[in-house]
């Protein structure tokens, strides 16, 4: 028995010449929230782990991504936001503060201070 080809017709799923899809997108907009949220758990009186535990932790959870990726790809997201939680949390720790300047900590005291004069030059 034959069958009619005009019935079976392949679909091309190619979007249409012109439209973008977000698609591309959404995972590094996760990404990105949850490298906010490592820098966010990573402040002082939230959550300090030592940084060089956590860079010594990122080579077998990146090893475990990319098995994760290959093999069970239904929860690679699970370690995939572990690995983002962590890296946010080391830029974090790395991050350098400076120490405040003693004459700038005296002058915040909350009093309201007035300067009056002329700009003669000013610089970047």
């Amino acid at each position: 028995m034959q069958t009619d080809s005009s019935i079976f017709e392949q679909i091309d799923s190619s979007p249409a010449p012109g439209l973008q899809t977000a698609q591309p997108s959404v995972p590094l907009f996760f990404a990105a929230v949850l490298f906010a949220v490592g820098i966010a758990a990573a402040q002082p009186l939230a959550l300090y782990l030592r940084p060089s535990l956590m860079l010594v932790t990122l080579v077998p959870l990146t090893v475990l991504c990319g098995l994760a990726a290959l093999r069970a790809q239904r929860i690679a997201w699970l370690p995939l936001a572990t690995l983002w939680l962590l890296l946010g949390a080391w830029c974090a720790q790395m991050e350098p503060h400076p120490a405040p300047a003693p004459m700038l900590a005296q002058l915040s005291d909350g009093l309201l201070r007035s300067v009056e004069g002329t700009v003669v030059d000013a610089g970047p």
